[in-house]
């Protein structure tokens, strides 16, 4: 492993090494992007139950149907 290190590589001391804002990490970016996520997931949860449930009713309305 004694190649010579990459011209894009984040570790220090690398070729390309550049100590600049505009390679940090905005907190308040990530917040607001893991909150976007947060309630995206929270509505695909509720439309799986929807899709669930609405499965379930068709499912048994369908068992019900075959019994007469």
């Amino acid at each position: 492993m004694g190649g010579p290190p990459r011209s894009g590589s984040p570790a220090p001391g690398g070729a390309a090494h550049r100590n600049s804002e505009d390679e940090g990490v905005d907190v308040r970016e990530v917040d607001m992007l893991l909150s976007e996520i947060g309630v995206m997931l929270g509505r695909w949860s509720l439309y799986c139950r929807f899709l669930a449930r609405k499965c379930l009713v068709g499912a048994n309305f369908f068992l019900w149907i075959q019994a007469f």
